[in-house]
């Protein structure tokens, strides 16, 4: 049988040794596996009454309460926007939900933990604007029904500006997302098909992207109309800080000359042409091709980065934008195939292949400007030797 002497350890131990946070209060000579309850003091100053041998068998490596902090400091803290008013003592880490007032003036339900942590920072609906604000806004001479309000919280909380009531040739629009030169406007059923579709034209002519929704479809389809929104505001916020190709502005042009030589209202005439004037304007600055739109969009990114534009971001541009470019190929291959899965159509596919198509072509050809490969070059060369070998029955008899 074993000696359990061999078990004590000295007085001069115990006052050294610390398990977790814990210490014995006062050391004696004591085995580590005793069964004695004892007192502990904790790192945080407060003491408990434990078995020796779950302290030292790390079952307890603290008082349990080290976190726990009274009333006046939970009182006069603030994590994020976020405070609190309690009159009693809560954990740090607590799971307990607790309700948080936010700097905006709301107040939300939240766990402690999550706070303090900060997992969470806000009430979440500081970019919404509060119903006294809309209640004011139906007294005016502007109607702002539901869906309004439902679309305009919609929009910032997806991070974009929003403006109310904008004017454009005499017509009135809901909303305007400032970020991606998009408006948006919400009609029923009675409304003057016919007019929409000149609010739509005119719209479209001073170089915005027009979204109109109707208020049954909203209603039954919120939720797939709301991701709509995001990835229309999204492309087109894209699609607003970068230039349009020559022909497409010259389109754009043309059919500006369309409208202004039909009989229309002096003051409706001037701004079109002013319109006019604005795309000979940018058609100075347009990409000739997807080639030159892609080396453009590079070098605005090397001096936002402040880079050369052979840098890559310090890597070795061979393998930096070549593994991009296979990247992007397998993300192309991932979305097409999630649209096979899911039975999509061929409009489906399309969209897939969309999503990701641009991506591949830019990876590719920022890859040969970087490393000095003549694109154009090689690409027309490619292509006549194609042609050379179709006409010699390299590819077989036709089907």
């Amino acid at each position: 049988m074993m000696n359990s002497s061999v078990d004590v350890m000295p007085k001069s131990w115990w006052s050294i040794e610390k398990f977790g946070n814990l210490r014995l209060k006062e050391p004696i000579d004591l085995s580590h596996r005793s069964g004695k309850k004892l007192a502990f003091v904790c790192g945080c100053g407060k003491e408990i009454i434990a078995v020796v041998r779950d302290v030292t068998e790390s079952k307890k490596t603290s008082c349990g309460k080290c976190n726990q902090m009274p009333p006046f400091w939970w009182n006069n803290q603030k994590f994020g926007k976020l405070v609190i008013k309690t009159s009693s003592p809560i954990y740090r880490d607590s799971f307990s939900e607790e309700t948080w007032t936010c700097e905006c003036g709301q107040t939300t339900t939240a766990r402690v933990r999550d706070v303090t942590s900060g997992g969470i920072k806000s009430c979440g609906n500081c970019d919404k604007v509060p119903l006294a604000w809309w209640d004011k806004k139906k007294r005016s001479k502007v109607q702002f029904t539901k869906i309004k309000k439902e679309i305009h919280d919609l929009v910032k909380s997806l991070g974009f500006d929003i403006k109310m009531d904008h004017k454009i040739c005499d017509f009135n629009y809901d909303m305007v997302v400032s970020g991606s030169k998009t408006i948006i406007d919400c009609f029923n059923l009675k409304h003057d098909k016919k007019k929409i579709n000149e609010k739509k034209r005119i719209a479209e002519l001073f170089g915005y992207k027009y979204i109109n929704i109707e208020e049954t479809s909203w209603k039954k389809n919120r939720e797939k109309i709301s991701n709509s929104i995001y990835r229309e505001l999204e492309i087109n916020e894209n699609i607003s800080h970068s230039h349009k190709t020559k022909n497409e502005i010259i389109s754009k042009i043309e059919e500006l000359d369309l409208i202004i030589d039909e009989s229309i209202p002096k003051g409706l005439k001037t701004k079109l042409n002013s319109r006019r004037n604005k795309l000979l304007n940018d058609l100075q600055y347009s990409y000739e091709d997807v080639v030159s739109a892609a080396i453009s969009s590079h070098h605005v990114m090397c001096e936002t980065k402040n880079m050369k534009p052979n840098d890559a971001f310090g890597n070795d541009p061979f393998v930096y934008y070549a593994l991009g470019l296979v990247g992007e190929a397998g993300e192309l291959t991932g979305a097409l195939l999630r649209a096979i899965r899911n039975k999509g159509d061929f409009e489906a596919k399309k969209t897939a292949v969309e999503s990701e198509l641009a991506d591949c072509m830019i990876y590719a050809i920022v890859l040969a400007y970087s490393v000095g490969i003549d694109l154009v070059k090689i690409v027309n060369d490619k292509a006549r030797i194609v042609e050379s070998r179709a006409k010699s029955g390299y590819y077989g008899a036709p089907q």
